[in-house]
């Protein structure tokens, strides 16, 4: 234009998960046409976009205001990567990061270990488990070793020779069994 202004010639936005189908938002996009390249044009554009594609929270998809948020946001970030393609010196310097991704150099690190003496090493040689001794020497206390109380009650599982059968009748002898009455 005359004011050495970027203007819009042509404009097409299109997008997805606004409906059940990829929408064009064409009345934004006829607006659009012939309004200089600025912050406040983009900011109309965000207006103009949500009010022609609506969401309630009863939108298919849910999470409306996310959805609303990230139409801003790509629109924000094509605003700045044309602004930035255009060399324009009206956005502002921290604004130029959204235009291009990040590159993050090649992280390295090192990390240095002091030697160890032969008597602290422990890769290839044997560690003892701490109840080996005890194992070894007799002195271990296991469950079965440890005596009943008195009036300890024991149970036992009775087994069928037969399967699915019912049991009639346990035969206990009180020679085999003599606390039994």
């Amino acid at each position: 234009s005359s004011d050495s202004q970027w203007q819009v010639a042509f404009a097409c936005f299109s997008f997805g998960g606004m409906g059940s189908t990829t929408v064009m938002a064409k009345i934004t996009q006829q607006n659009l046409i012939g309004l200089p390249w600025t912050r406040s044009t983009m900011n109309k554009t965000c207006e103009w976009i949500l009010n022609e594609l609506p969401l309630d929270e009863t939108s298919l998809g849910g999470q409306p205001e996310y959805r609303r948020t990230l139409i801003q946001s790509f629109l924000f970030k094509f605003y700045t990567y044309v602004c930035c393609e255009l060399r324009q010196t009206t956005i502002d310097a921290t604004d130029n990061s959204i235009a291009y991704p990040y590159r993050r150099p090649i992280s390295h690190a090192q990390q240095t270990i002091p030697e160890c003496p032969q008597s602290q090493k422990v890769v290839g040689t044997s560690l003892l488990h701490q109840s080996g001794y005890l194992q070894a020497t007799g002195e271990a206390t296991y469950v079965d070793d440890i005596p009943s109380l008195t009036n300890t009650l024991h149970a036992a599982f009775v087994l069928s020779t037969k399967p699915n059968a019912r049991i009639k009748h346990i035969g206990m002898k009180s020679e085999i069994f003599p606390l039994i009455r």
